[in-house]
């Protein structure tokens, strides 16, 4: 997915408040040199049933903390990466994995 690596450099960049200092101001220094899809059929099937279990679950539980409400910043994420859909009714949100060059082939 080489067109996401730009978007993904500039909001994570974006993201890291001036104020932080290491290791969150390290992000700032970062490159993203590669943004991969990892497609494994059987594992989403089991995700989106889990996804659905947990979206009926908490369905009548307005009580229950929504993470995009407490914290903003996964709204942005998101909104960066338009053509991921959330289930914003399962809570669910993006979150990005990062690699450390000692852990690559």
């Amino acid at each position: 997915r080489p067109h996401l690596i730009k978007t993904a450099c500039e909001l994570l960049t974006s993201l890291v408040p001036d104020r932080h200092g290491p290791p969150c101001s390290h992000v700032k220094l970062m490159t993203v040199s590669k943004v991969l899809q990892v497609i494994n059929p059987l594992l989403w099937k089991q995700y989106c049933m889990k996804k659905t279990i947990v979206r009926e679950a908490i369905a009548d539980h307005r009580s229950c903390p929504w993470v995009t409400r407490d914290d903003p910043n996964l709204s942005t994420l998101a909104s960066a990466f338009k053509h991921i859909k959330l289930d914003e009714r399962a809570n669910e949100v993006l979150l990005l994995h990062g690699t450390k060059q000692l852990n690559l082939n």
